[in-house]
C-alpha cells in the first residue's frame, strides 16, 4: 500500500525529479507517509495532511494531483478499496467487519461505495475471485 512512497523513493535514487516538485517536494512526502500512516477507520485526514503540509486545501490538491496523477482523497480512496478487497478475499470475514475496519458506521453505505467503485456487490465480488487472490 506505501506504492507511491516506494515509488517516490527509487525514482529519486535514480536521479528522477518530477516537473511540478512531486517525490522532491518534502511536503508531499510526508503526506504521502501520513496517508499510508493514517489508520482507515480513522476516516481521511484532511486538516492533518493540510498542516502537515503547510498548504491550503485547494494548493495541496493541486501539489498532488500534478506530481502523482490523482488528488489526496482518490489516493486514499484506492488505498480503502485494495484494503477491502484484501480482507473480501482472505476468508469468510462478514462485510459488516470490513465496514467497520474502513471505518464505514454501517454496512449498507460500505455495500454501496463498493458498487460504486467496483461496479460489483462485495458479496458478488467476494464469489468471482479464486480464493487465495
Amino acid at each position: 500500500v506505501n506504492w507511491l512512497a516506494t515509488w517516490c523513493e527509487v525514482m529519486g535514487a535514480r536521479g528522477w525529479r518530477p516537473a511540478y516538485g512531486g517525490c522532491a517536494d518534502e511536503r508531499l512526502t510526508r503526506v504521502v507517509r501520513r496517508l499510508n500512516d493514517t489508520p482507515l477507520a480513522d476516516g481521511f485526514p484532511r486538516h492533518v495532511l493540510q498542516s502537515e503540509a503547510k498548504l491550503s486545501a485547494g494548493q495541496l490538491d493541486l501539489r498532488f494531483q500534478q506530481a502523482f496523477g490523482l488528488s489526496p482523497w482518490r489516493y486514499w480512496e484506492r488505498r480503502r478499496l485494495e484494503h477491502a478487497k484484501r480482507r473480501l478475499l482472505a476468508g469468510d470475514m462478514p462485510v459488516k467487519q470490513a465496514a467497520y475496519e474502513l471505518g464505514f458506521k454501517g454496512d449498507a453505505h460500505f455495500v454501496s461505495w463498493f458498487r460504486r467503485l467496483t461496479g460489483s456487490t462485495p458479496g458478488r465480488f467476494r464469489a468471482s475471485q479464486p480464493r487465495g487472490q
